[in-house]
């Protein structure tokens, strides 16, 4: 019985076959591969035939394009294509996998007996041409969402959606991944929701290599930033609502902890990934900022202005 259903939501062709050598090349064979084509331009049809003799491969091509709109959506319309898998790996048409993911994907099942609502591969970063970018900590085998939170703020997790594998029953009862504008933060978010009550399992040994191409959302964050940050900041008012003060007694870290971090995340991601607040935008983001932490308009003001002032320094 096949058990974990891949699925790839497609609309670019440049690194496509690479992500889908990187699947054929599994040493466990128990899965089915769902590409969605996202009504795209390019040639997905073609490069999914090539392997219809190596993988379980389905095909199917959407009338309309919906990612550029809404990424979330898109990912959800193509789970849709499943049939009666119980895991769901969302992957990517540009990120590779080693090689032993899906084998050492069964094993964890079978040492935890499928305990874990999301287990998850660590993270490499590669360019365009494969190389090396860098690589996160090695996360623990187990993390509680409260101490998962505080590490994915503090960049010390490299969370991205293909690094992790959900229980599809969970994904039900969620209702699927949380959904942000340019689905900033959602893979982050979607990480600790499905991490909670139980945590989240790490698989030690392959690794999932994310793909910084210049082509995908998060690499073009500085010359779309503004809709990006708002993304962002949709991600920072639910992480700053999302535990109960019992939580804090259950898994030993207090949500004042939390909100600091995720402010020091916002002020990070600003400054180096989205390169600083667009200036037309400047006092609808410092009200929002206003009242994500409940801190007075001039607070949050003079919060931005720093930002700005350090990016402009930085770079001239």
């Amino acid at each position: 019985m096949i058990n974990l259903a891949i699925i790839i939501p497609a609309y670019k062709e440049t690194y496509m076959e690479k992500a889908l050598i990187s699947i054929s090349k599994q040493t466990n064979k128990n899965f089915k591969v769902y590409v969605g084509d996202d009504c795209s331009q390019y040639a997905i049809k073609s490069i999914c035939d090539k392997f219809k003799n190596k993988i379980n491969l389905s095909y199917h091509r959407f009338d309309t394009n919906l990612g550029r709109k809404d990424l979330v959506s898109q990912w959800h319309r193509c789970i849709n294509l499943m049939n009666d898998e119980k895991w769901i790996w969302l992957f990517s048409d540009d990120d590779l996998a080693d090689q032993h993911c899906v084998e050492k994907f069964y094993e964890a099942l079978k040492v935890t007996n499928s305990f874990y609502d999301v287990y998850r591969f660590n993270t490499t970063v590669i360019d365009r041409d494969d190389k090396f970018i860098s690589q996160a900590v090695e996360s623990p085998q187990l993390e509680n969402p409260m101490r998962l939170t505080l590490n994915i703020l503090k960049w010390n997790r490299g969370n991205s959606m293909p690094d992790h594998i959900f229980k599809k029953a969970k994904y039900n009862e969620l209702g699927g991944f949380i959904n942000f504008i340019q689905a900033q933060g959602s893979d982050w978010a979607t990480s600790i929701n499905f991490s909670y009550p139980k945590g989240l399992y790490t698989i030690a040994g392959p690794h999932v290599y994310w793909r910084q191409s210049g082509q995908n959302i998060s690499s073009e964050a500085s010359r779309n930033k503004a809709k990006l940050i708002f993304g962002h900041l949709q991600f920072i008012s639910w992480v700053n609502e999302r535990f109960k003060k019992e939580d804090e007694t259950i898994y030993g870290t207090k949500i004042s902890e939390i909100k600091q971090e995720s402010k020091n995340n916002l002020e990070m991601v600003i400054k180096f990934h989205y390169k600083g607040i667009p200036f037309l935008k400047f006092f609808n983001i410092s009200m929002k900022i206003s009242s994500i932490f409940k801190e007075s308009i001039f607070k949050s003001a003079w919060f931005c202005l720093k930002i700005n002032y350090r990016v402009f320094k930085y770079k001239y």
